[in-house]
């Protein structure tokens, strides 16, 4: 049995998802006008290019962060839920570090 997605789609596997990071993801997000209203939740275009590498750096180990904003009660549960394949609410309040130093991939 295959997975799928929330959508009901078949899940990527690990080297299709490699794949689209490696050659699919910068030609999509080129395509993105930087003044194009949110389809869905809050970010514009630039806070989500910048969400996204903050959280390839953090992935990839090249921001580390120690704190946890999570009560330690909680964090089993948020854990099993951020390895799902499960998505967001939307409008869902999320912690976003806002600390990169980085502007659509470039540093400044």
């Amino acid at each position: 049995m295959s997975r799928k997605t929330p959508t009901g789609e078949p899940a990527m596997s690990i080297v299709q998802k490699e794949l689209f990071l490696r050659e699919t993801l910068t030609d999509l997000l080129q395509t993105i006008p930087p003044d194009r209203t949110p389809c869905w939740g809050r970010m514009g275009t630039q806070h989500m290019v910048e969400h996204l590498v903050d959280a390839f750096r953090m992935a990839n180990g090249k921001d580390v962060y120690t704190g946890i904003f999570t009560p330690d009660e909680r964090l089993p549960k948020m854990q099993a839920f951020l390895r799902s394949e499960q998505a967001f609410k939307e409008m869902t309040k999320i912690f976003c570090s806002r600390t990169s130093r980085f502007r659509l991939g470039r540093p400044t």
